[in-house]
């Protein structure tokens, strides 16, 4: 079925939660095309790089190199419709 398109994103949007534990969490999302957009490879590909396990680079450089974070990762949510990177 036809899906109403999401409203063109005119402005960064932020949110905030407070709660009562030790470790702070830190999540950007960034719209992307499509699954069958011909760039969709590309970004699954770079996810796999940057974020795709214990030796991708978001990980050996902010875990196992300078401990300044327990775990990162990347990955690319690519529906048939636009996704999140």
């Amino acid at each position: 079925p036809d899906r109403a398109k999401e409203p063109k994103q005119k402005e960064t949007r932020f949110t905030s939660a407070t709660m009562d534990i030790q470790e702070a969490q830190l999540a950007l999302g960034f719209h992307i095309p499509d699954a069958n957009h011909e760039d969709t490879p590309a970004l699954d590909m770079l996810a796999h790089i940057l974020g795709g396990g214990e030796s991708s680079r978001l990980y050996r450089r902010l875990v196992a190199d300078q401990p300044l974070a327990t775990s990162a990762s990347a990955f690319a949510y690519t529906p048939p419709d636009p996704g999140l990177f």
